[in-house]
């Protein structure tokens, strides 16, 4: 008999659909107590020949073999006991899923054969399980209502406070561009949010740690009683990734039960995404140092992807502090995120680059290299030379870099040369930067900074040449940090190659001879129209070793202000002088003039009387 109870006041009701009755393989009984009884019957064949007078004895030893049936039971134990584990392992992704709060669920592993979405609209499926899809927690089933399209959508449910995701595992193309979108249907005020996460992964089938991961645009975070579109928009998968895992996540707002409705779901390749048509600004080569900038990137947590404003370029800091995450929060599952950190400087520091090529890496990354925000790969193409170059990837609008420290001798010259490949319209400019630090680690604050004398700010598919030119290390530095640096133009995925990069001392560059500026002729005339002409070289007569010329050689002429100005301008107050002078000075005059005749007057009265 099959019930389905409720409990509650007067006029409630419940809905009931999609029940199913699965067979399963009875359980394999414990035979630990048949063994017991075999013992205890043995004595029975025992008492028969007890019967006999003189062949008792015979039989009597016959006890003696029946304590070797006893131990027979022994092995079967070992049955029993792999039988009871098989069924805990088999039974245990269904326990795990919904047994209490907090359970820990554990992902099923990937499939190793070639990984392709489908059954994006749940129409195929067994036993009311939909085919190519898997969850993580909850339970995850075929409904036929509501259902955008077809006859069926997925029914993604939820008893427990964690994270669950319904998803697939597909094969990706390294710098390949990809969207993956869904229709989620989620009118459950237990549901806290609904959304689309895309995990990329270097291994084929989606084993391993993510190398980084990407959120949709948008999340559900309100209940509506209709299917809602959400999409990751045109994302790149980084470089030297092969598999990735597309997930249609819910997040629980409490323990109590939730559910959301998967319809037409879908995961193509789609070509990259057109940036819109804007004129960089081009700032100038920097060729002086200047000084570095002081200000430091604190990582923010994020608890929810939601759509993200460009975020303003910052100016790279010389303190490698960690960089804001380039994705969201993880969620339980042990993935990997986009969120790079500075890995301590080694206790030597070289004094020539490591690994200049990109040809030595570790699980990926290029041996010597680190990085400030972003992901850096090793990658078979586009190459410059040798077999291996390296992939700077970013899927954030901040600016990042790769670097290396390096060991620097005070006042000494060096050069910092690079090949860059920039073929990416979401990266608005590459360029180099050296950094010169007082201490001997490249800790503290930079002494003074220099860029390479030229950027690459439009995309060109070939590797082109950054080069610092000779710089001077300022007196007083020891180390220097090298950085590629990468400015994206917003927070789309971007990319950039590096290879055969170089770093050495330079001999100074030689001081070019100075020169006097030219005059005008127009200003020469001016001024040598009050000198004596200059007797022409055929009128002179040849000099002797006795006779001096007749004129001395002519001091290079000078220009002053006043010697381009006619007498009638110089007594001409210019534009824009003050009056208020030239008033004062008449007032003065006419007081002084009246004064004068009064006196003069009073000094003639007295006369006459």
């Amino acid at each position: 008999h099959l019930r389905i109870l409720t409990r509650g006041e007067a006029g409630a009701i419940v809905y009931v659909d999609n029940i199913f009755v699965k067979e399963s393989t009875p359980a394999t009984l414990c035979p630990t107590p048949i063994p017991s009884q075999t013992p205890t019957a043995t004595p029975v064949p025992s008492q028969t020949p007890t019967s006999t007078p003189s062949p008792s004895q015979t039989p009597t030893s016959t006890p003696v073999p029946s304590q070797t049936p006893t131990s027979t039971p022994t092995p079967s134990h070992t049955p029993a006991a792999t039988a009871t584990a098989s069924q805990t392992a088999s039974d245990q992704p269904a326990t795990a899923t919904n047994t209490a709060p907090g359970a820990t669920a554990t992902e099923p592993p990937p499939a190793p054969a070639s990984l392709e979405f489908s059954n994006g609209g749940f129409e195929e499926g067994a036993d009311g399980e939909p085919h190519a899809w898997k969850h993580f927690g909850g339970v995850l089933m075929q409904t036929g209502t509501p259902a955008r399209t077809g006859s069926w959508a997925g029914a993604l449910f939820s008893s427990t406070d964690s994270t669950k995701w319904a998803f697939q595992t597909v094969n990706v193309e390294p710098a390949g561009w990809y969207e993956f979108q869904a229709f989620v249907y989620h009118d459950d005020p237990w549901v806290e949010s609904a959304l689309l996460r895309i995990s990329w992964y270097a291994s084929a089938n989606g084993s391993g740690s993510a190398v980084a991961a990407v959120d949709s645009t948008d999340l559900l975070a309100s209940p509506a009683p209709e299917f809602r579109r959400l999409s990751t928009g045109p994302e790149m998968a980084p470089p030297g990734v092969h598999s990735a895992k597309v997930r249609v996540l819910m997040r629980p707002r409490d323990g109590t039960s939730a559910v959301i409705y998967i319809d037409d779901a879908s995961f193509d390749n789609v070509a990259a995404p057109i940036p819109p048509t804007s004129t960089p600004t081009l700032a100038p080569p920097t060729t002086t140092p200047t000084p570095a900038s002081t200000s430091t990137n604190t990582p923010t947590a994020q608890p929810t992807t939601v759509p993200a404003s460009p975020a303003p370029a910052d100016t790279p800091q010389p303190a490698d502090t960690p960089p804001p995450a380039d994705t969201a929060t993880p969620v339980p599952a042990a993935t990997a995120t986009n969120a790079s950190t500075s890995t301590p400087e080694p206790a030597s520091i070289p004094s020539a680059l490591t690994n200049a090529g990109f040809e030595s890496a570790l699980e990926g990354a290029p041996v010597g290299w680190r990085t400030f925000g972003g992901l850096l790969m090793q990658v078979d193409s586009p190459v410059r030379s040798g077999a291996a170059a390296g992939g700077f990837f970013s899927s954030s609008g901040s600016t990042k870099w790769i670097y290396q420290t390096v060991a620097v001798e005070p006042a000494a010259w060096y050069q910092f040369d690079a090949f860059v490949y920039h073929n990416h319209s979401f990266v608005d400019e590459a360029l180099l930067r050296i950094s010169w630090y007082a201490s001997a680690d490249g800790t503290g604050s930079a002494l003074a900074s220099v860029d390479s004398t030229g950027r690459l700010t439009s995309p060109e598919a070939r590797y082109r040449p950054l080069t610092t030119g000779p710089v001077q290390a300022p007196p007083g530095a020891r180390s220097a940090k090298l950085r590629i640096l990468m400015r994206p133009r917003d927070e789309r995925s971007a990319l950039i190659n590096v290879d055969d990069v170089s770093f050495g001392r330079v001999a100074a560059p030689a001081v070019a001879p100075s020169t006097p500026a030219p005059v005008s002729a127009a200003a020469s005339s001016r001024v040598l129209s009050s000198f004596e002409p200059v007797p022409s070289i055929d009128n002179q007569r040849p000099a002797t070793t006795n006779q001096r010329p007749s004129h001395a050689p002519m001091p290079a002429p000078v220009l002053r202000r006043h010697a381009l100005q006619t007498p009638e301008q110089l007594a001409t107050p210019r534009e824009g002088d003050p009056l208020w002078p030239w008033v004062l000075l008449g007032a003065t005059a006419g007081a002084g003039v009246v004064g004068w005749g009064a006196y003069l007057a009073l000094r003639q009265r007295r006369d006459v009387y």
